[in-house]
């Protein structure tokens, strides 16, 4: 896992896969930041980011770049914090 890592280099890296066409919005973010940061990890997790684009599933009602940020926070805080009881 690559711990050096440029910002700047993966929002361009991000950008040219959604302008090449290559990925939708969310898909080129997770692409770019599985390659930067060198992810032991299988495009699977790319394709778990193919519901977001387009507004969740095509809905058109929900910018999908923000739910898959949402979605990546949540992955990279994953048990880090405590659930409250009611």
């Amino acid at each position: 896992m690559n711990k050096n890592i440029d910002t700047a280099k993966i929002r361009q890296k991000a950008a040219d896969y959604y302008r090449n066409g290559d990925f939708f919005c969310s898909e080129a973010i997770v692409k770019a930041i599985k390659d930067e940061f060198d992810l032991p990890l299988s495009d699977d997790v790319i394709a778990m980011a193919s519901g977001f684009p387009v507004g969740m599933g095509g809905s058109g009602c929900t910018a999908g770049k923000w739910q898959e940020e949402s979605w990546r926070s949540g992955c990279f805080s994953a048990g880090q914090g405590q659930r409250t009881q009611k």
